[in-house]
């Protein structure tokens, strides 16, 4: 599925482990309730893409775009999104534990009643956030 064009496809309550959706074009995609545990989405296009009670952990989403995309309640725990652009994106209620957001783009996102703990957001730009209700707890490294 590497490089593959799936723009405004529908994959309700699919599954892709292990996947490797390298530099596909997922704009305005329905991803909800997928399950993509361990995917490789590096350089992937996921502009407006509906993402939301997805599972993500342990994605690899380096360079990814996901402007304005809907992550609500999505697991993505362990996920990797450095130098990711998730400006406008909701991630409300998800959980970004021990995910690395090290010089992603965070502008205008929401992120309320998120999980960040020991998430990593070393140079994150997150201007104009809403953090309202996230949970730092016990900790993030801005290192």
């Amino acid at each position: 599925m590497q490089d593959a064009k799936l723009n405004d496809t529908n994959f309700l309550g699919s599954a892709f482990t292990l996947a490797n959706m390298s530099s596909a074009d997922l704009t305005k995609a329905k991803m909800f309730f997928v399950n993509m545990t361990g995917a490789t989405l590096n350089n992937a296009n996921l502009y407006q893409a509906d993402l939301n009670n997805t599972t993500l952990k342990k994605n690899r989403l380096k360079e990814a775009i996901l402007i304005e995309a809907k992550l609500n309640n999505t697991d993505l725990v362990g996920a990797v999104l450095e130098k990711a652009n998730l400006s406008e994106a909701v991630l409300d209620n998800a959980d970004l534990s021990f995910a690395s957001l090290y010089q992603a783009t965070l502008k205008s996102v929401s992120l309320k009643n998120t999980c960040l703990t020991r998430s990593i957001l070393k140079e994150t730009n997150i201007a104009d956030a809403n953090l309202m209700q996230a949970d730092f707890t016990p900790g993030i490294s801005l290192q």
